[in-house]
């Protein structure tokens, strides 16, 4: 009798105990609960100047993605030629161009940056390629930030983050400036108008393909 009742009680503290470390379902974690930080893709499309930008929420360039065009009556050797050129312009013009753009763009990416953090961007593009976790359309962006100006503040994470996207993406795209072509680049994809008038090709730049065509250059050499 003493036996089956030291072991019910025996049972009961450890009942209590479980019941008292164990979380109930909906419960908040303990406050020194460690929670992995995912870093997300996230894809800008700046769709009026043929430019797609993709890096992550924490801080990293990944690519750019740009589309050149050229006519097609041309013949296809040359138009495919004139389409690389047309987008060795873009992607210099875009990143290297007119003064305040850097400003601009870190703008952008820091909204970008907090509305996926406020999980607001939660669905997909129409147009959004799946390697990107979330996407949005850059004039809609920027369209708000006209409304909702951004606040220029030295503990503003998503800013500062942004601005390191940004520094790293015109430094790594330095040499694009007096290379004779666009080094690097991948075409990823191409075609014609439905009129079949224009020819479009679309290429991916990024430091990795950038280094890939350094080394080779120097391995020929």
């Amino acid at each position: 009798m003493k036996k089956t009742a030291l072991a019910m009680a025996v049972m009961a503290m450890l009942g209590l105990s479980a019941c008292s470390t164990a979380p109930k379902p909906g419960m908040d974690p303990p406050q020194d609960a460690k929670i992995a930080v995912k870093d997300r893709t996230v894809a800008a499309h700046f769709r009026d100047r043929g430019i797609e930008v993709h890096y992550t929420t924490l801080g990293n360039f990944e690519k750019i993605y740009v589309w050149g065009m050229a006519p097609a009556w041309k013949g296809m050797d040359q138009a495919r030629i004139l389409a690389e050129l047309d987008a060795k312009a873009k992607l210099i013009k875009f990143v290297h161009g007119e003064q305040g753009e850097s400003t601009q763009r870190s703008k952008l990416i820091a909204r970008s940056l907090d509305k996926v953090r406020d999980n607001t961007l939660n669905r997909f593009d129409s147009n959004t390629s799946q390697e990107a976790d979330f996407s949005f359309d850059a004039t809609q962006i920027e369209a708000e930030i006209q409304r909702e100006p951004v606040q220029d503040t030295e503990d503003n994470t998503s800013r500062r983050i942004a601005e390191t996207i940004d520094r790293t993406m015109v430094d790594q795209t330095q040499t694009l400036r007096s290379a004779g072509r666009l080094t690097g680049v991948i075409k990823v994809d191409d075609g014609r108008s439905k009129d079949v008038k224009i020819y479009f090709a679309k290429y991916e730049w990024s430091p990795k393909t950038q280094g890939i065509s350094r080394q080779l250059r120097e391995q020929m050499q």
